[in-house]
């Protein structure tokens, strides 16, 4: 009997090559600005490089790191785009991604914001972060702070695109847009902390949660062993046909961000604290409970997984089927709904692969 051949991309997703992605990348130069920590001797000619943006708490000073990819001149969509764990939007491979996801045909921009503690010298997490972490509300106070850098980062750059606008005009184009919110993995409840902590004047039209592991409450033994054992499955199949760390123009690699340094003198922005709030498994009450007290009365959820990847395939299809109800009952408007979609043999690492993500992202945003 031969053995069939693992096909690393989702059913109707077509590659990438490799004279596309470099048209595509020329094509948004000079559309991509990172805010950010920059290691030495990095070169990144193709896109414009400025300080963190720093967001103070009672227990220190966070650099947030901020990647917008795309014209917000004519962007009428802005997607976020939380990180999966270790992932950092300075990182060429992350830059590379946003850079694909972000759409001009369709008004689609793409912001990456970082993670407290994960990648590059960034100063672990503060004590207030950490505690906020175990409590009810999750990532809601980090998505908090994150929100501060993303504003701050979006004003920035509608000045440089649109000089002719004064201060009240470039933020009432912020409150314009149609947001949206995607993450996989950690950014999936990371992208729920930022649905409940998003500033009033802020609307956002969807969430994308993919492979999203606090949709039911898990031991922590069972919790850690699945990600070590099963969280990389197929990863180099996925990423074989991408030009993984390559594109340095657009940051640097995985070995310069200090990855396995980070685990170690992190670990509770890896395997932590932010573990601890993901098992707990209430992102979608969390949902819930925030179009309860903002009386949301428009937003579309997708919740995707691959058949074989972390996030249940029953958890998603009940908790979407619960949230539906409680949409009902709370006489929502039609235009609330969830639904969830599978990827038929397919794992936790299927992101990595650039098309897979290209076409997943961009389908929150239709």
């Amino acid at each position: 009997m031969t053995k069939t051949e693992f096909d690393p991309y989702l059913t109707g997703v077509e590659a990438l090559h490799s004279s596309e992605i470099d048209a595509r990348i020329n094509e948004l130069q000079p559309s991509v600005a990172y805010y950010g920590e920059i290691p030495d001797g990095a070169q990144t000619a193709l896109r414009q490089n400025y300080p963190a943006i720093e967001v103070p708490d009672d227990g220190g000073i966070t650099k947030y790191s901020v990647l917008v990819s795309g014209d917000l001149k004519t962007a009428k969509t802005v997607l976020i785009r939380s990180m999966s764990w270790s992932d950092h939007p300075g990182r060429g491979f992350e830059a590379l991604r946003e850079a694909l996801i972000a759409d001009p045909s369709s008004g689609l921009a793409v912001v990456g914001v970082s993670f407290p503690g994960a990648g590059f010298s960034s100063e672990p997490m503060t004590a207030k972060q950490k505690d906020e972490l175990k409590s009810p509300r999750g990532f809601e106070y980090i998505g908090r702070q994150q929100w501060q850098a993303i504003e701050m980062a979006l004003s920035n750059e509608l000045r440089r695109a649109t000089p002719e606008l004064n201060s009240a005009q470039v933020n009432h184009k912020i409150s314009e847009f149609e947001f949206v919110l995607a993450g996989h993995s950690q950014g999936a409840s990371n992208s729920v902390g930022l649905f409940q902590s998003a500033p009033e004047d802020i609307h956002i039209s969807s969430l994308g949660l993919v492979e999203d592991v606090a949709m039911e409450a898990q031991g922590w033994l069972k919790f850690r062993r699945a990600f070590l054992t099963r969280g990389s499955t197929k990863f180099p199949d996925y990423t074989a046909a991408n030009p993984y760390n390559q594109y340095p123009e657009l940051g640097p690699d995985w070995r310069a961000t200090g990855l396995v340094k980070n685990v170690i003198t992190r670990p509770a922005s890896h395997v932590g604290a932010v573990v601890e709030a993901m098992r707990a498994g209430t992102d979608m009450d969390k949902v819930v409970r925030t179009m309860q007290e903002r009386d949301v009365q428009s937003l579309a959820i997708t919740l995707a997984n691959g058949s074989l990847g972390l996030g249940s395939v029953d958890a998603a299809k009940a908790a979407a089927e619960l949230f539906n109800r409680t949409s009902k009952l709370m006489h929502l408007s039609d235009s609330v709904l969830a639904r969830t979609v599978v990827w038929d043999g397919h794992y936790h690492a299927a992101m990595e692969n650039l098309a897979n993500s290209q076409q997943t992202f961009r389908s929150f945003a239709r």
